[in-house]
């Protein structure tokens, strides 16, 4: 199992940010994205194809830092975390 590269946070808006990785080795079933404001909140996730290294992150709050996680799903379970930050606008 193994790890995404290279987590890039592109397009920032007040309430989104496009979140684009290189991909996981090996056949990845699908990728976990994890989101939370740093300063505290709720935990959220989205889902993509395997095949799929790019998502839209929507209904952000504005001004706010976010950790992120992008996480490989393999038929074995899943891969080590990529961590990053991004910052929707004010």
């Amino acid at each position: 199992r193994g790890s995404p590269r290279d987590l890039r946070v592109s397009d920032e808006t007040v309430s989104s940010m496009q979140l684009s990785w290189a991909a996981a080795p090996g056949r990845v079933s699908q990728y976990r994205v994890f989101y939370q404001p740093t300063e505290g909140g709720e935990m959220k996730e989205v889902t993509v194809k395997g095949d799929t290294t790019a998502t839209l992150l929507k209904n952000l709050q504005p001004g706010t830092e976010y950790q992120l996680a992008v996480r490989a799903r393999y038929a074995s379970g899943l891969g080590e975390p990529l961590q990053g930050t991004g910052t929707t606008l004010e």
